[in-house]
């Protein structure tokens, strides 16, 4: 849910919830996620969010489930045709990086662009710290770079497929590389949720 308050600021409230399937090696988890953001423009073209909310982790492990946080703040400036971000993200609970379930502080920059009409495309490079939660006690340290374009399928479906590399620190235990290719479909139906005065 988004609320804009004044002409250059507002508010939103986001709900995230994830299951993942770790097969056999790490017990499978339920991930729950409630965020409170707040979005500002401040100067002439710049464009503050901030956003901070609970993470609860649920495990079919005993006594291996836990609470955490997720925080984000970021700086976006238009130039031209493209939109420059920097961030910093702390996320609890993720389902990516070490082990099963991993708490990531990740800082970075990154680009997005329309591509003629409907499309766009977003790249973006970051340094993380990466701690695993569950099972054995790993942290790595790293960069990761990223691409992705986007398509629109239908009104409120869209399309995205990207891939991912990241390297590791020569202290990791795991390959000091890692390659990812994805794809994804998204659901955006802001009217659901419009509230009426």
């Amino acid at each position: 849910y988004s609320q804009k308050v004044t002409e250059n600021g507002g508010w939103n409230l986001t709900y995230d919830g994830a299951y993942a399937d770790l097969g056999h090696q790490f017990p499978n988890t339920h991930t729950h996620a409630v965020s409170a953001g707040y979005f500002q423009q401040i100067g002439h073209d710049l464009t503050l969010r901030l956003a901070a909310g609970p993470t609860y982790v649920r495990t079919a492990a005993p006594f291996e489930n836990y609470p955490g946080y997720n925080a984000h703040v970021s700086v976006q400036k238009p130039i031209k045709s493209n939109a420059l971000l920097l961030y910093y993200a702390h996320e609890s609970g993720a389902s990516t990086g070490l082990g099963s379930i991993s708490d990531n502080d990740r800082a970075g920059f990154g680009v997005s662009r329309s591509i003629g009409t409907n499309a766009s495309f977003f790249a973006d490079v970051s340094l993380f710290d990466l701690r695993s939660k569950l099972g054995v006690n790993y942290k790595t340290r790293g960069i990761s770079t990223a691409a992705s374009v986007g398509i629109p399928v239908g009104r409120m479906l869209s399309l995205r497929w990207g891939a991912q590399y990241q390297r590791y620190d020569e202290a990791s235990v795991f390959g000091l590389e890692q390659t990812r290719i994805y794809i994804s479909v998204r659901f955006n139906a802001p009217e659901l949720w419009k509230v009426t005065r």
